[in-house]
């Protein structure tokens, strides 16, 4: 890459500089997603997806709830990695508006194909239903579809889970259809257009002898591993143990018998366990969750290396204090490579519920010696928490009442989870109470989804903001042989370290401009045939695209920039665009797209 003295196109250049912020509209920090103000029912849920630029929210919705009608299930999404949305969310069940009560939607996508399931009671008794939509959200099924193939309206069927990769598509949840809950599970091979007619039961012991809840799933590659909490056995009904089933052929045949993985030897006390979390990554497998037998609450974690076939015979311990002594609770996990992360609430000695953590190097044989806090010690109760491994990076954010009311922050580690961001960038910009973060990861990019209150309402709103990463936004002009400069960052903006950015698709050795946008710096502006995308310009630099001079579609060039390392630089968001001289472009030159990225 070579750069040269600006000195053809800085009239353009000029009239970039003399733009007035008067012509341009700032991007919100947050983005509020439900379209009608107020109307989320904080007593519902919601869920997130990501796939590439494509991202998707749905949640449970009063806004067409009076006093004798109920929860529907909302929808809405971005195309563009979050920058826009669309104007009117779309209701999902297909029963009349609040008819029927709608609750726990889960949301899973491969690209522009998206997913979605939830519990309805539309006879008597919840139901599992299910829309799609292969075209990002524009359409949906005329009709939804019922997943539990059991007569309707004679047993629950409730707390469905999702997951999906291409055109499989697999759904577990907790059934009562045989007087006590099963775990069933139906799959369908063409993008939810046909599901199998018989539903299968995953739980192997006496049909409806048990009492097996609280489902989850985890799919990748050809392998579908769920895990689910059951009491079973007459002995010791109270004791609550943790069990496995999985497919290596995409769901269509399972263990003959499921796999116990905690090894507590069931003395005469009631051994309850918290809901278990899973997590996957290559042949990985683990199991992580909250139980009782030492008296106190401990995090115990499992796992196994061949896709579920064997398990450690003694699973490990996470947290480190007396092995007791302590409350520890809803556990998350996520793992990558080597790495292996298991945060939970704890309510020990000196703690208020905060978020502790601690990880495995050696993919969960072993963890560190001592848990560690990862919001730095700050005061407040943390009141949820969500984590996820993105390649290299572990990612976490959680509610916390550090500020009096809630609020949302997020933090990462570089280094598996041995050092963290701390005590973590706060996201939420109102004071008025925010929880429940989700969050969903897609390559470099993280997106944040969080309820929060509304004053005037007395309701909650929906809020969205990406922490992490960087997003192309908007769209280049053509110039000679009909190509537009692509500008894409390679790597995340992490303080002290390098961001790249290349440009590809331009004319062959043309000559142009980098621009750098200072904070806050999208924009939208008519310019040579087509936009402005970065305004006010902090900093300019000269490119010279490589490739045959006047070769259309080949020209490429790339530029590094080194991210300042003090903390006061976190959280800001700068922006790039790219213009170089072409006589087959508007005005005698071709501008690129833009990209966003956010500093951590």
């Amino acid at each position: 890459m070579a750069t040269i003295p600006l000195r053809i196109g800085l009239p353009l250049l000029c009239l970039v500089l003399s733009l007035t912020d008067s012509v341009r509209a700032q991007k919100d920090e947050s983005i509020r997603i439900n379209a009608l103000p107020g109307v989320f029912d904080y007593r519902g849920s919601m869920h997130a997806a990501a796939s590439g630029d494509f991202v998707y929210l749905v949640w449970e919705d009063l806004r067409n709830r009076g006093l004798e009608s109920f929860n529907d299930i909302y929808f809405n999404r971005s195309l563009d990695g979050g920058a826009t949305w669309l104007e009117s969310d779309l209701k999902l069940n297909k029963s009349l508006p609040g008819s029927t009560p709608s609750s726990k939607p889960k949301v899973a996508a491969s690209g522009l194909k998206v997913y979605v399931t939830w519990m309805e009671i539309r006879n008597t008794r919840e139901d599992i239903y299910f829309n799609r939509s292969l075209d990002g959200g524009a359409t949906w099924l005329e009709s939804d579809l019922r997943l539990n193939t059991d007569a309707q309206g004679v047993a629950r069927s409730i707390h469905p889970e999702i997951a999906a990769l291409g055109d499989q598509v697999y759904v577990v949840w907790e059934d009562w259809r045989n007087g006590s809950p099963d775990i069933y599970f139906n799959r369908s091979g063409d993008g939810g257009f046909v599901w199998l007619f018989t539903d299968m039961r995953l739980d192997t012991d006496q049909a409806g002898m048990g009492s097996s809840d609280l489902p989850q799933i985890v799919a990748t590659g050809s392998a579908v591993y769920v895990v689910w909490r059951e009491g079973r056995g007459s002995l010791y009904p109270d004791s609550e143990d943790v069990y496995f089933n999985r497919s290596l052929d995409r769901g269509v045949s399972w263990l003959s018998s499921d796999l116990r993985l905690d090894s507590n030897p069931r003395i005469n006390y009631s051994h309850p366990i918290s809901p278990p979390q899973l997590a996957a990554d290559g042949e990985a497998v683990y199991v992580v969750w909250g139980d009782h037998r030492n008296g106190g609450r401990d995090i115990f974690c499992n796992r196994s290396l061949d896709q579920g076939a064997t398990w450690l015979v003694d699973e490990q311990r996470v947290d480190t204090s007396e092995a007791g002594s302590s409350h520890s609770d809803r556990p998350v996990i996520a793992a990558t490579g080597n790495s292996v992360i298991v945060a939970w609430k704890d309510w020990s000695a000196g703690l208020n519920g905060n978020l502790l953590f601690n990880d495995s190097q050696d993919r969960g044989a072993t963890w560190s010696s001592v848990h560690r806090r990862v919001d730095g010690g700050q005061p407040g109760r943390t009141t949820s928490a969500w984590i996820y491994a993105a390649d290299d990076v572990l990612l976490m954010s959680w509610a916390s009442t550090r500020t009096g009311r809630g609020n949302i922050f997020f933090s990462y580690s570089k280094d598996g989870g041995r050092n963290w961001l701390s005590p973590g960038k706060r996201l939420s910009e109102r004071d008025f109470g925010s929880g429940n973060p989700i969050m969903a990861v897609s390559g470099d990019s993280v997106y944040l989804a969080w309820n929060e209150s509304d004053p005037a309402s007395q309701g909650l709103n929906i809020y969205f903001n990406i922490p992490f990463g960087s997003q192309p936004y908007g769209e280049g002009t053509v110039g000679s042989g009909g190509h537009a400069p692509r500008l894409e960052g390679s790597d995340e903006l992490m303080r002290g370290e390098e961001f790249t950015l290349s440009v590809t698709g331009g004319l062959g050795a043309a000559a142009g401009v980098l621009a750098l946008g200072r904070p806050g710096s999208s924009a939208s502006i008519p310019l040579a045939g087509g936009s402005l995308l970065v305004y006010p310009i902090a900093q300019v630099r000269a490119l010279l695209l490589s490739g045959s001079p006047g070769q259309p579609g080949v020209g490429e060039a790339s530029q590094t920039f080194s991210v300042p390392s003090t903390p006061d630089f976190i959280g800001f968001n700068v922006n790039f665009q790219a213009v170089f001289l072409d006589s087959q472009g508007t005005e005698g030159v071709t501008l690129s797209n833009a990209v966003e990225a956010w500093i951590l």
